[in-house]
């Protein structure tokens, strides 16, 4: 269900995306990854998180404090697989290609986040911020 929200949230973000940046101007694609992996990839990701954390029973507070713990992980795991994947989105798709395009990659990126929004932790296999290793309640082991 929670994919299914994300759909029109896709298509149009890549026709704003497109309209602002047109997407036949190679200068554009620096702006277009630019554009793509912060103001969009936080709001995605947030609201992936919460409605993930919604939908397994908790309580908006608790929603929150888990859209601030798992955020930053998301977002640096996200910037070590889509920047390559946007180079060949911006470079070799058609614009009219592009949201079957990258639908199809985010295939394998849910399945990251997935991983991401069902572990305790956050993205980093259980290690704080600063590499301690965390017990299941985040605790320095």
């Amino acid at each position: 269900a929670i994919g299914a929200f994300f759909g029109p949230i896709v298509c149009a973000y890549y026709s704003f995306s497109d309209a602002i940046l047109p997407p036949l101007d190679p200068a554009n694609v620096p702006y277009k990854i630019l554009m793509d992996q912060t103001i969009y990839c936080a709001t995605k990701y947030s609201m992936y998180l919460g409605l993930v954390g919604l939908s397994s029973g908790k309580s908006p507070a608790e929603c929150v404090d888990e859209i601030k713990a798992k955020l930053w992980p998301t977002l640096t795991t996200g910037w070590r697989f889509w920047p390559a994947v946007h180079l060949v989105t911006y470079n070799l798709i058609p614009p009219r290609h592009r949201v079957l395009w990258i639908n199809c990659v985010d295939i394998v990126w849910v399945t990251v986040l997935a991983t991401i929004a069902g572990n305790g932790n956050g993205a980093n296999g259980g290690n704080g911020a600063n590499g301690a290793k965390l017990g299941a309640n985040g605790a320095k082991l």
